[in-house]
């Protein structure tokens, strides 16, 4: 095919004007040539500005610069124009009605063994759960989909769902779901003490000058004994007040150990706090004992529930040693031991002899030292010889608790791969008003089992039990979850409980006790999480450590990512149950459909053509209506302009050259004339 250029177009045109130009033709080709731009390109009569009148100047430019701008805008405004996923019209799901929110015995073991004890089910082989990490998620700080499970890596939490996905979508889906999580809950208190010391080898294996720094944990130590609200913690667990408790305890107990004042004394009268020999900022020599068991770890993270495992105290040991701050007194001269520390856990939780009950909830308390912050210029991810550090120290109280969160999950694949589910939102779960809240249940034993022998059985309850004498009710957003943990046991490298296989009721206590059992001589062995072998983790957890409310969230963490390996979420057990009419819930998602949107900078060019086109349609209306016989007096003007009209007045005047006759009886009359002869136009 012989393809058109502009200058063979221009050679037909003038082949077409030499072999046959009547006077009609004439007056089209001038007509066309007119509104090219060739009259401005070669500067011809029709773009002379001489002698012209502004508004025809005007109006004369105004059109070559409108073509350019219909030019522009055709070519820009499309460009606007792209697809992309939405949210289209809810559906009921492929999947049908299903209960989305677990249970109690829809919370299994991740992993299992089997094993033997003459003690129980007559000798025979019985399933148990055992724990080994799958991977850890503590450093992605997002939600993450594991099998049977949603984690939160966020806020710390893990939500139980047994994964399904909605078949038959070709662009994605989108729903939401009410799930089950089990979350844990922690407040942290500034002791106001730090440990504070010099690195002395470019490995930082060894430093000097260990001393316990007062920030205000001794000299502004309130002096009326703390009062926590223990009066009902299913509604008000007083997180803080127990961790303020667990300091205060802690501070008191370091600074009679340390001779920096006295116990009270009945017996002989003397009062407490009868003397005070510290200041702000003062420091106390670390006795050398405990100097060889914090070296390795003055580096890391530590959460222990040995709230003096820094001070070097054993059982049964009341030994002393100098007072940096003063050298003439000894320390400990009152006798403190280890047992003291300990009952710091019972005053923050509970006592192991406390009954077993849905008001005796689960809480661990510990000290946490956290990842140290160094002082002076320097880079703080580098132990360099000559640097000091500081290591801040926190009392932290951690509850676990059962609640309803809803869940959106999107997922968009066609071949069944779980890849691509994901969660883009967790929130708690609104009520219109209490009625509508869910009714939490935990088994009633009376007295008859201690805190220390027995977990016991919790989960949602159907109103129909609310009454039944061996279950205790209430209904609200959330459950605390009962339980003790034995911080003389912590450290104790078996995470879950070998003597029985109820995941809902060990799992909390289990890996609670993990959380609290980092780093010193408490660490449980399975996960490092003191950031000594991982500087990612290291440098998160120094950036938690910058102050109680954020050092909060690590106990949080390491929790949500132990369960994580821990537990999974099934539908496996009792499941007429589960798949009661009753326990239907309906459910809906809603696809992702290709739409097409704009992106409106693209339509600046056709908006401003747009408003130049309603301008000059405006006054062209304005014009025709404002002006008597406005379209003759147009028609007129038009061909009076005509070129063949022109010629033939001027040419052969008198031969019906009238310039107001009909444009049908010109054409008929004198239009089909030849052309003039070159002579004569000459």
């Amino acid at each position: 095919m012989v393809q058109l250029t502009v200058g063979s177009v221009a050679g037909l045109i003038a082949v077409g004007i030499f072999f046959g130009r009547t006077l009609v033709k004439w007056t089209i080709a001038s007509g066309a040539f007119q509104q090219s731009y060739w009259p401005i390109v070669l500067r011809t009569d029709a773009a002379s500005s001489n002698n012209v009148r502004k508004d025809i100047l005007w109006v004369a430019r105004l059109i070559p610069a409108m073509s350019i701008l219909l030019s522009i805008t055709s070519v820009v405004t499309p460009l606007g124009l792209y697809d992309t996923l939405v949210p289209g019209t809810a559906v009921q799901a492929p999947f049908g009605d299903h209960p989305t929110i677990s249970n109690f015995f829809d919370i299994q073991w991740r992993q299992y063994a089997t094993t033997r004890d003459q003690l129980f089910n007559n000798g025979s082989a019985y399933l148990v759960g055992t724990y080994r990490n799958v991977q850890s998620l503590i450093l992605n700080n997002a939600t993450e989909v594991v099998e049977g499970l949603v984690v939160d890596m966020i806020k710390g939490g893990v939500g139980f769902r047994n994964h399904t996905i909605p078949p038959g979508f070709s662009h994605g889906v989108t729903w939401e779901e009410d799930l089950l999580f089990i979350e844990p809950e922690t407040v942290c208190a500034d002791t106001n003490l730090t440990l504070d010391y010099t690195v002395i080898s470019a490995n930082g294996t060894a430093i000097s000058d260990v001393v316990l720094t007062d920030r205000g944990g001794f000299v502004n130590l309130n002096q009326t004994f703390p009062n926590p609200d223990y009066d009902n913690p299913q509604t008000n667990p007083d997180l803080y007040g127990r961790a303020y408790m667990a300091a205060w305890l802690h501070n008191a107990y370091t600074a009679v150990y340390l001779n920096v004042t006295n116990p009270g004394n009945q017996t002989s009268g003397v009062r407490l706090w009868r003397y005070l020999n510290t200041a702000m900022n003062q420091t106390f020599l670390i006795q050398k004992d405990s100097l060889t068991k914090i070296v390795s770890e003055y580096d890391s993270l530590v959460m222990t529930t040995k709230f003096s495992d820094y001070l070097g105290l054993t059982y049964g040991s009341t030994a002393g040693y100098t007072n940096a701050s003063n050298p003439g007194i000894d320390t400990n001269i009152f006798g403190i031991n280890q047992e003291n520390f300990t009952s710091i856990h019972d005053w923050c939780s509970y006592p192991s002899r406390f009954s077993a009950n849905i008001t005796n909830i689960l809480v661990g308390c510990g000290l946490m030292r956290g990842v140290p912050q160094r002082q002076g210029p320097g880079t703080p991810l580098t132990f360099e010889t000559g640097s000091k550090w500081s290591q801040k120290m926190f009392a932290c109280a951690t509850a676990v608790k059962a609640t309803i969160k809803t869940v959106s999950l999107t997922y968009n694949r066609t071949d069944g791969s779980f890849r691509t589910l994901a969660v883009t939102d967790i929130k708690d779960k609104q009520y219109k008003d209490r009625g509508s809240m869910p009714l939490w249940g935990v088994e009633k034993t009376g007295h008859r089992y201690r805190l220390s022998e027995l977990n016991l059985i919790w989960g949602l309850v159907s109103p129909a039990y609310q009454e039944n004498a061996n279950i205790s009710t209430v209904r609200q957003p959330s459950l605390f979850l009962p339980g003790w943990i034995d911080p003389l046991s912590i450290s104790d490298t078996t995470v879950i409980n070998p003597g029985q296989n109820l995941p809902g009721s060990d799992f909390s206590v289990s890996v609670l006790s993990a959380a609290y059992s980092v780093g010193g001589f408490s660490s449980n062995g399975w996960m490092d999480y003191t950031g000594k072998s991982s500087i990612a983790m290291w440098a998160r957890w120094q950036n938690l450590s910058l102050n109680a409310e954020t050092a909060a969230l690590i106990p949080n963490l390491i929790f949500t990512d132990i369960s994580a390996s821990a537990v999974v979420g099934t539908k496996g057990v009792l499941q007429p149950g589960n798949t009661a009419r009753q326990n239907l819930v309906p459910s809906s998602v809603t696809p992702m459909i290709v739409t097409v949107r704009y992106q409106v900078p693209y339509a600046i060019p056709a908006a401003i053509t747009a408003l130049l086109l309603l301008v000059i349609a405006c006054g062209a209306l304005m014009a025709t209506f404002l002006r008597r016989d406005g379209l003759n007096q147009m028609r007129r003007h038009l061909q009076q302009l005509s070129p063949g009209r022109i010629y033939t007045m001027l040419l052969s005047p008198g031969a019906s050259s009238d310039m107001l006759m009909q444009g049908e009886d010109w054409s008929k009359s004198l239009a089909g004339t030849s052309s003039i002869s070159r002579e004569t136009s000459q």
